[in-house]
Formats: structure tokens, sequence, C-alpha cells
């Protein structure tokens, strides 16, 4: 069962970290910046690695480990969003972006909401204590 959490909450963060930084790839290349292409989505791939590697040298502290992933790709968003936000056009390759609905403000009250919830995985996991189980137990 514990494989299966972790397995689980690998899969997640790097889900997560995919997801959440493939919008500043695909942004960075519509502008024709390899800069904004490449370096939020390598920041982004490198801290869903360092988590990996965390969790598998404490994975009784997965949600610790969610909630400073989050915070992390939520940073990467806040700074390179803001960056690129004048910068992405109105459409991509045929599709809408949909920055006509949404205003930089809308996004930075989302990241808020997003660094919310990664502070509060953070404490949730600071405050109980890892729970360790015993091999002989039945």
């Amino acid at each position: 069962m514990e494989k299966t959490y972790n397995a689980g909450a690998a899969i997640g963060i790097m889900g997560g970290a995919l997801g959440s930084v493939i919008w500043l790839f695909i942004t960075g290349l519509a502008a024709n910046s390899p800069f904004f292409a490449f370096v939020p989505t390598i920041c982004g791939l490198a801290g869903g690695f360092f988590a990996l590697f965390l969790l598998t040298r404490r994975p009784e502290r997965r949600q610790t480990i969610a909630g400073g992933v989050i915070l992390w790709l939520v940073a990467i968003n806040l700074v390179f969003g803001n960056l690129l936000f004048d910068r992405i056009p109105p459409t991509v390759w045929g599709m809408s972006t949909g920055r006509e609905q949404f205003s930089r403000l809308h996004m930075n009250l989302l990241l808020v909401a997003m660094s919310l919830f990664g502070i509060y995985l953070l404490a949730q996991g600071w405050r109980k204590k890892p729970e360790f189980q015993s091999s002989n137990s039945a």
C-alpha cells in the first residue's frame, strides 16, 4: 500500500510540474523567445525531479514535499507569467489563448490561491509527526 501512495505522489508531482509550466513553454515559443520557453520548463521539471528525490528519501513527508513543490511552481509561474503576460498573443497556432477574458489580476489571484494551498500542505506536514510502520506488524 505504501508503494501505491508513493507512486501516486510521484506521478502527481511530475504531472503537476509539467502541467504548470507547459503554458509558459508554449507562450515562450509563440513569443519567439527561447529563454522564456526553456528556462521555466527546466526550472519546473528540476523542481519536480528534486521533489522525487526527496520523496525517495523521506516518503513519510509526502505532504510537506507536495506543499514545497507547489510553492516552487507557483513562484516560477508568478515570475515568468508576469514577465510574459504582455507578450501572450491573441491566438497561438490558430487557437485562442483567452487573454482577452483573463487579466493579469486574475492570473495573480489564481497563483495566490495556489500558494495558500501549498502553505496549507506545508503546515499540515510539519504539524503532524511522521508515521513509521513496523515491518513486523501483522
